[in-house]
């Protein structure tokens, strides 16, 4: 009887993994490499020299009472290879910065699209909507981290999202990390190869950042919930938050969301001279353009922060 329970139970799974679809794209130099799998969700893997440093994790965003990633349906992909070279409006680590990246467009039904970027340093991904209602509302977004058990990770703990970013950074093993904790961004794992995967992103307009959070050993995406009331704090323009909507985000319908990032190296020093971040951040760039003009917004601050 346990025989004829488990023959279907096979079929079922090589049905499953027949069904998948695998779209790669690699870095310019072909060291990092990303894999998309689609089948009833969308998966992404990340690998440096073909060593896995990211297995296969789920991505998706609830928008307008719909997961963009479950049960997809792929209308429609678009490569491409592009080369600039950036120049800097306030110079940082250099002078100007040398883009190069191969990018993978795929279109899903319903007006949505996922854009994969891969680049000598590192890979990212963002959600693109182009939805013929003016508003959307974003009641989530899901990041399910597949990290190898022995991995070692250095990240930021947070007792809330009233963080000033000053906390320790709580180094152990991905296993050892207590469940229900909040870690800030960027979080950085080193695996048993000695291959770096920090984490992070980019771009944030009209967004809450994202958090990661430790559930039932594994890390998750987590985003604070849109603001809708607040209390006078003891400081000038201190503000903390009091009340909280039960979804991300009122927003456009037709726009780019945030980048996340995965910055790979089995280098400690190219950690530091990296600029990913920098490149996939084109609302820093306006900032520091307003900056540059003379126009000096009056502070700035997390939009998903508990105090304002």
């Amino acid at each position: 009887m346990r025989s004829l329970i488990c023959i279907p139970f096979f079929m079922w799974s090589v049905c499953m993994l027949a069904s998948a679809k695998v779209y790669t794209i690699q870095s310019p130099d072909k060291k990092v490499k990303m894999n998309i799998q689609v089948d009833n969700r969308v998966s992404i893997q990340i690998m440096n020299s073909e060593r896995i440093v990211l297995d296969y994790s789920p991505i998706d965003m609830t928008l307008n009472d719909h997961h963009i990633c479950v049960d997809p349906k792929v209308s429609g992909t678009k490569r491409s290879f592009v080369q600039n070279t950036i120049i800097p409006t306030i110079q940082v680590k250099t002078n100007k910065i040398e883009e190069s990246y191969n990018e993978l467009i795929m279109s899903l039904k319903g007006n949505y699209s996922i854009v994969f970027r891969a680049y000598d340093q590192g890979v990212s991904y963002r959600f693109k909507t182009n939805l013929k209602t003016k508003q959307a509302i974003v009641e989530d977004e899901q990041l399910v981290l597949h990290l190898p058990a022995s991995a070692t990770g250095y990240l930021m703990q947070e007792k809330d999202f009233g963080s000033m970013s000053e906390s320790p950074y709580v180094c152990r093993e991905v296993s050892k990390y207590d469940d229900n904790t909040l870690y800030s961004f960027p979080a950085l794992f080193r695996t048993t190869n000695n291959d770096f995967l920090l984490i992070t992103e980019s771009d944030l307009c009209d967004y809450p950042g994202l958090w990661l959070s430790r559930e039932k050993d594994t890390f998750k995406g987590v985003l604070p919930r849109k603001v809708t009331q607040t209390k006078s704090g003891n400081c000038v323009s201190e503000r903390f938050v009091t009340e909280r909507a039960d979804y991300l985000a009122e927003t456009k319908g037709q726009r780019d969301y945030p980048w996340r990032i995965f910055i790979v190296t089995d280098s400690e020093s190219e950690l530091i001279t990296n600029q990913l971040e920098a490149v996939l951040n084109l609302l820093s760039n306006f900032l520091m353009h307003d900056l540059t003009e003379g126009y000096l917004p009056h502070r700035f601050r997390r939009l998903d922060s508990d105090v304002l």
